[in-house]
C-alpha cells in the first residue's frame, strides 16, 4: 500500500531517507548538482516554499521509487 505524505511530510521524509542512506547534505547536494542550503531549505518544510518538486526530485534519486501527487505516494 503506498504511504501518502503531505507537503510537511515530504520534507521529513527527504531528511529520513538522507540521514538512512548515511549521506550528509553536501553529498546530496553535489549528487543533484545543487547547493547545501537547497538540500537543507528541502528538509525544512515552510508554507510556499517552492521546493516541493525538489523534494520529490531528492527522494526519487535516494530511493529509486516514484513519487505520486497530489497527495504525494511512493510505493
Amino acid at each position: 500500500m503506498p504511504h501518502r505524505m503531505t507537503k510537511s511530510d515530504l520534507a521529513d521524509r527527504v531528511r529520513e531517507v538522507r540521514t538512512e542512506q548515511g549521506l550528509t547534505q553536501q553529498e546530496v547536494a553535489d549528487r543533484l548538482g545543487k547547493t547545501i542550503q537547497a538540500v537543507s531549505k528541502a528538509e525544512n518544510y515552510t508554507p510556499k516554499d517552492g521546493m516541493t518538486g525538489f523534494r520529490i526530485t531528492i527522494l526519487e534519486e535516494l530511493t529509486g521509487e516514484e513519487v505520486r501527487g497530489p497527495l504525494y505516494e511512493m510505493d
